[in-house]
Protein backbone atom coordinates (compact mmCIF):
# COMPACT_ATOMS: atom_id res chain seq x y z
CA UNK A 1 0.00 0.00 0.00
CA UNK A 2 1.71 3.27 -1.26
CA UNK A 3 2.39 5.94 1.54
CA UNK A 4 1.19 9.79 0.54
CA UNK A 5 1.86 12.87 1.98
CA UNK A 6 0.05 15.84 0.73
CA UNK A 7 1.89 19.13 0.21
CA UNK A 8 -0.12 22.07 -1.13
CA UNK A 9 -1.70 21.44 -4.58
CA UNK A 10 1.16 18.52 -4.51
CA UNK A 11 0.93 15.06 -3.72
CA UNK A 12 3.93 12.91 -3.02
CA UNK A 13 3.35 9.07 -3.09
CA UNK A 14 5.57 6.72 -2.81
CA UNK A 15 5.69 2.72 -2.31
CA UNK A 16 6.06 1.22 1.15
CA UNK A 17 8.62 -0.38 0.36
CA UNK A 18 10.43 2.92 -0.54
CA UNK A 19 12.62 2.69 2.70
CA UNK A 20 13.79 -0.77 2.09
CA UNK A 21 14.79 0.06 -1.42
CA UNK A 22 16.94 2.55 -0.15
CA UNK A 23 18.75 0.79 2.10
CA UNK A 24 19.29 -2.15 -0.14
CA UNK A 25 20.75 0.22 -2.59
CA UNK A 26 23.23 1.47 -0.17
CA UNK A 27 21.33 5.12 -0.69
CA UNK A 28 21.06 5.32 3.13
CA UNK A 29 24.22 5.81 5.55
CA UNK A 30 24.77 3.95 8.16
CA UNK A 31 26.43 4.71 11.03
CA UNK A 32 29.37 6.69 10.91
CA UNK A 33 28.43 7.52 7.56
CA UNK A 34 27.38 11.07 6.42
CA UNK A 35 24.52 11.21 4.09
CA UNK A 36 24.99 13.46 1.21
CA UNK A 37 23.69 16.93 2.22
CA UNK A 38 22.19 19.34 -0.03
CA UNK A 39 21.27 23.23 -0.02
CA UNK A 40 17.50 23.06 -1.92
CA UNK A 41 16.26 26.37 -3.02
CA UNK A 42 12.52 27.28 -4.42
CA UNK A 43 10.67 30.05 -3.88
CA UNK A 44 7.12 28.13 -3.84
CA UNK A 45 6.56 26.71 -0.51
CA UNK A 46 4.75 23.49 -1.70
CA UNK A 47 6.88 22.87 -4.03
CA UNK A 48 10.42 23.30 -1.88
CA UNK A 49 8.39 20.91 0.72
CA UNK A 50 7.91 18.54 -2.31
CA UNK A 51 11.64 18.69 -3.02
CA UNK A 52 12.92 18.73 0.79
CA UNK A 53 10.31 15.86 1.32
CA UNK A 54 11.50 13.48 -1.86
CA UNK A 55 15.15 14.24 -1.56
CA UNK A 56 14.89 13.09 2.66
CA UNK A 57 12.82 10.03 1.42
CA UNK A 58 15.86 9.30 -1.04
CA UNK A 59 18.47 9.55 2.00
CA UNK A 60 19.56 12.90 1.91
CA UNK A 61 20.02 15.57 4.53
CA UNK A 62 18.19 18.76 3.23
CA UNK A 63 18.93 22.25 3.92
CA UNK A 64 15.74 24.30 1.93
CA UNK A 65 16.21 28.07 1.62
CA UNK A 66 12.84 30.30 -0.27
CA UNK A 67 15.27 32.63 -1.78
CA UNK A 68 18.81 33.33 -3.09
CA UNK A 69 19.54 35.21 0.00
CA UNK A 70 18.55 32.77 1.81
CA UNK A 71 20.05 30.10 0.48
CA UNK A 72 23.26 32.49 0.73
CA UNK A 73 22.99 32.22 4.68
CA UNK A 74 22.53 28.42 4.77
CA UNK A 75 25.87 27.95 2.33
CA UNK A 76 28.26 26.11 5.05
CA UNK A 77 31.36 24.26 4.06
CA UNK A 78 29.28 20.84 4.63
CA UNK A 79 26.72 21.20 1.48
CA UNK A 80 27.66 18.72 -1.09
CA UNK A 81 25.53 20.19 -3.81
CA UNK A 82 23.01 23.26 -4.58
CA UNK A 83 19.69 22.40 -6.14
CA UNK A 84 18.02 25.70 -7.60
CA UNK A 85 14.90 26.87 -9.09
CA UNK A 86 15.38 29.48 -11.54
CA UNK A 87 12.55 32.26 -11.40
CA UNK A 88 12.66 33.25 -7.79
CA UNK A 89 11.76 37.03 -6.30
CA UNK A 90 14.63 39.28 -5.61
CA UNK A 91 17.56 36.92 -6.63
CA UNK A 92 16.95 34.33 -9.37
CA UNK A 93 18.55 31.20 -9.43
CA UNK A 94 21.32 31.84 -12.04
CA UNK A 95 22.48 35.08 -9.93
CA UNK A 96 22.16 32.65 -6.86
CA UNK A 97 24.73 30.21 -8.88
CA UNK A 98 26.88 33.31 -9.74
CA UNK A 99 27.31 34.40 -5.82
CA UNK A 100 27.86 30.68 -4.96
CA UNK A 101 30.41 30.15 -7.29
CA UNK A 102 32.33 33.03 -5.96
CA UNK A 103 32.24 31.46 -2.81
CA UNK A 104 32.72 27.14 -3.31
CA UNK A 105 33.62 27.43 -7.17
CA UNK A 106 33.40 23.86 -7.58
CA UNK A 107 29.83 22.93 -5.51
CA UNK A 108 27.97 20.94 -7.73
CA UNK A 109 24.81 22.56 -8.71
CA UNK A 110 21.33 21.41 -10.44
CA UNK A 111 19.09 24.21 -11.45
CA UNK A 112 15.27 22.38 -11.51
CA UNK A 113 13.17 24.40 -13.45
CA UNK A 114 10.04 24.90 -15.16
CA UNK A 115 10.75 28.03 -16.85
CA UNK A 116 13.41 26.18 -19.07
CA UNK A 117 12.60 28.18 -22.03
CA UNK A 118 13.31 31.84 -21.37
CA UNK A 119 16.60 31.00 -19.72
CA UNK A 120 17.69 28.79 -22.49
CA UNK A 121 20.74 30.97 -23.51
CA UNK A 122 21.85 31.50 -19.55
CA UNK A 123 21.73 27.65 -19.18
CA UNK A 124 25.09 26.71 -21.97
CA UNK A 125 27.41 24.90 -19.55
CA UNK A 126 24.67 24.35 -16.58
CA UNK A 127 22.98 21.33 -15.10
CA UNK A 128 19.17 21.38 -15.19
CA UNK A 129 15.99 19.79 -14.72
CA UNK A 130 12.95 20.43 -16.56
CA UNK A 131 10.14 19.95 -13.81
CA UNK A 132 7.97 18.02 -13.80
CA UNK A 133 9.98 15.62 -12.84
CA UNK A 134 9.93 12.24 -11.49
CA UNK A 135 10.66 11.70 -7.38
CA UNK A 136 13.63 9.13 -7.66
CA UNK A 137 15.15 11.96 -10.50
CA UNK A 138 16.62 14.57 -8.77
CA UNK A 139 18.31 12.35 -6.38
CA UNK A 140 19.29 10.05 -8.96
CA UNK A 141 20.72 13.46 -10.69
CA UNK A 142 22.47 14.86 -7.96
CA UNK A 143 24.35 11.84 -6.87
CA UNK A 144 25.37 11.47 -11.33
CA UNK A 145 27.04 15.16 -10.37
CA UNK A 146 28.89 14.60 -7.49
CA UNK A 147 29.94 11.54 -8.59
CA UNK A 148 31.14 13.19 -12.41
CA UNK A 149 34.28 14.30 -12.73
CA UNK A 150 35.40 17.86 -12.41
CA UNK A 151 34.32 19.93 -16.07
CA UNK A 152 32.46 17.26 -17.51
CA UNK A 153 28.56 18.98 -18.29
CA UNK A 154 25.40 16.65 -18.89
CA UNK A 155 22.26 18.06 -19.37
CA UNK A 156 18.97 16.24 -17.87
CA UNK A 157 15.57 16.85 -19.23
CA UNK A 158 12.37 14.61 -18.57
CA UNK A 159 9.10 14.84 -19.28
CA UNK A 160 7.55 12.23 -16.45
CA UNK A 161 5.15 14.14 -14.19
CA UNK A 162 4.69 14.09 -10.72
CA UNK A 163 3.92 17.72 -9.44
CA UNK A 164 0.55 16.62 -9.84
Amino acid sequence: MPHEADVGNYSLEYPQETSANIRRSGLESGAGERKLRLLVVDDDPAVLTFLRLSLELDGFSVVDASDGADALSCLTDDIDALITDLTMPNMDGLELISRVRQIRQNLPVLIVSGNYGQYSNSLTGLNWLQKPFAIGEVGRRVRELIARPEGCERHFQTGSATLL
